[in-house]
């Protein structure tokens, strides 16, 4: 099996508690690695994913001082890359933007907790709304990409902010 990243940006993981949402994401970690990605482990503050904090190939963030950070050196890359992906369109190429964006080095965000990170996100005193909602919103062929995993049940303590909205809208996922 694999995950059509052409078609993928935005990857929701649900499901009941211990049905295998962690270890699928884990999985797709060592995928990301593997193919030598950037790599952001976003973990809820009880530390679901801590495995990562060690690993040099991650970029392991559980605050907002670490969130801030992360996203404002992923900024530049998303405009780069969004010029990028405006001027092959504004050249009627938009076939050609996957394989211009492949050459780049990939981008995958991994989300312990979408319960947790989007209100957190809401209520941050830094402001990184706006950003993550323009990524989500736009992020489509950037070869940045996206993984959170949610349980059944804790949907509406996401619901009705816009990055949850946006992120589900994509309608990918488990």
């Amino acid at each position: 099996y694999n995950i059509p990243l052409q078609d993928t940006y935005c990857y929701l993981v649900c499901g009941a508690g211990r049905t295998g949402k962690s270890n699928f994401m884990k999985i797709c970690i060592q995928t990301a690695l593997e193919k030598k990605a950037h790599v952001c482990v976003i973990d809820r503050p009880d530390g679901n994913f801590s495995i990562y904090s060690k690993e040099k190939k991650v970029s392991y963030v559980s605050d907002e001082e670490g969130m801030f950070h992360y996203f404002s050196e992923l900024l530049p890359v998303f405009k780069e890359r969004n010029m990028l992906k405006n001027q092959l369109i504004g050249e009627e190429r938009e076939e050609d933007i996957f394989e211009f964006m492949s050459k780049e080095r990939p981008y995958f965000i991994f989300i312990s907790d979408m319960s947790w990170f989007v209100p957190y996100i809401y209520n941050a005193e830094q402001n990184m709304k706006g950003f993550l909602e323009n990524v989500i919103e736009k992020g489509s062929l950037h070869n940045i990409y996206f993984f959170g995993e949610m349980e059944l049940g804790k949907q509406s303590l996401a619901a009705g902010y816009r990055i949850y909205e946006l992120f589900v809208k994509y309608g990918t996922g488990i």
